[in-house]
């Protein structure tokens, strides 16, 4: 039992675990529409979903690819930046916070999945060469169109939430429950107190506690017969 929510506190906690089950859900999906496409509408002139050409739907397919993989890592970078300035200059406990957010994972793993769906289609497109009259995946490539709607509007809601989740009212409100678990007896005294100002009370601490530790490093680094400046 305690193997198990270790396992579930560590899947809480990774950036890879629900990125992963998205882009497998993309995959699984673009495989399900290449075979709608190959064994059900091949046989079919009705272009009604997609009226381009092989060439067309090849460069749709490449350009979702390249711009969903970029997308990816324009979040992963923004997620890394947001962990360490929060950390320094907010506080260390926003860590676990930024860790669990699953809109971030979220937003990974739609592009991700986006980009695998992209890349499932350029692998069924098939254009017309020798003889071969090709094929135009056109139920994959009009789903394609609805899944960068829907990366975009996970985009937009990322970058609000990420907006958010810095402000000091919401890391006040969401590390207050996790310091009176920890520490019982100033829970009634954290009751009492506006959470803004326990997390600036915590901030100026962890600030102030640095500051003697930098300046206990250059009076221990100062050589014989020197002061050092406090």
């Amino acid at each position: 039992m305690l193997r198990i929510e270790r396992l579930r506190e560590h899947l809480k906690q990774s950036l890879w675990f629900v990125p992963s089950l998205l882009l497998l859900g993309f995959v699984a999906f673009a495989v399900a529409a290449a075979y709608v496409d190959q064994n059900v509408l091949a046989a079919r002139e009705d272009l009604s979903l997609y009226g381009g050409s092989a060439e067309g739907a090849h460069t749709i397919f490449a350009t979702i690819a390249t711009a969903m993989l970029s997308l990816a890592v324009l979040v992963f970078s923004i997620t890394l930046i947001v962990l360490q300035l929060a950390s320094t200059q907010l506080t260390p406990r926003v860590l676990p916070l930024f860790l669990q957010n699953r809109w971030s994972k979220i937003a990974m793993g739609v592009f991700l999945g986006t980009f695998a769906y992209a890349l499932v289609g350029l692998w069924v497109v098939r254009i017309p060469s020798n003889g071969d009259g090709g094929l135009v995946p056109v139920l994959t490539v009009s789903l394609a169109f609805v899944a960068v709607a829907l990366s975009l509007v996970t985009f937009l809601n990322y970058i609000h939430r990420v907006a958010q989740s810095i402000r000091l009212e919401t890391i006040s409100t969401a590390i207050a429950p996790a310091f009176a678990m920890r520490r019982p007896d100033a829970a009634s005294a954290l009751a009492m107190t506006k959470p803004e100002t326990a997390v600036r009370r915590d901030i100026a601490t962890s600030r102030s506690c640095s500051a003697r530790w930098t300046a206990g490093c250059s009076t221990a680094s100062a050589p014989p017969g020197s002061t050092a400046t406090r």
